[in-house]
């Protein structure tokens, strides 16, 4: 079956055609399961009159098509507000700014004083916001592979070729070729 979400509309005639329903990607079950059908790009707070249709019974000639619910209303769903995602992500996003303030004062204060490196602060206080995060909204996060590859690594790996020595990379140059290539 497929589904479909059009504006809400009263004083609609009739339901929607077959045709209106290509294009939606078909989910499969059976009648002794229970399914649900994701539609997406609604908007926020906005009512709907959903249709679904059953692509069952494809294979007779002509081929039938039964539109759900025979009703030109069709089922009256409701989107909800988002506050509550507002409010999570926007202490996400203040947790985020804050941990980087810390790390660049912190990363000065480096430059003065020699007690513990950068990076082992970084993981320190990745640690105390992810705790905080945790009693505070009920929410842990996640690690993204695809997040730390695209974003962070190549970060990483500049500011190591920014700083490398010459010396000290023609010195291990060999090592560094050897694995590199034998892995």
């Amino acid at each position: 079956f497929s589904c479909i979400a059009l504006a809400h509309n009263a004083s609609r005639t009739d339901v929607p055609d077959a045709q209106q329903f290509l294009g939606h990607f078909p989910e499969y079950c059976t009648a002794a399961a229970d399914c649900s059908y994701i539609v997406e790009n609604l908007k926020v707070a906005t009512t709907y009159d959903a249709f679904c249709i059953d692509w069952g019974l494809p294979r007779l000639w002509p081929p039938i098509f039964r539109v759900v619910p025979n009703d030109p209303a069709g089922f009256v769903i409701s989107t909800g507000s988002s506050s509550y995602s507002h409010e999570v992500f926007g202490a996400t996003d203040l947790c985020a700014v804050l941990l980087v303030m810390a790390y660049a004062a912190w990363s000065y204060f480096f430059e003065k004083v020699k007690v513990l490196h950068e990076t082992g602060f970084a993981v320190i206080m990745g640690t105390v916001a992810g705790y905080i995060m945790k009693l505070a909204f009920k929410q842990t996060v996640t690690f993204s592979f695809d997040t730390f590859s695209y974003f962070f690594l190549p970060m990483i790996i500049f500011q190591a070729g920014y700083c490398l020595q010459k010396k000290n990379f023609f010195r291990y140059v060999f090592y560094t070729i050897s694995l590199g290539t034998a892995g």
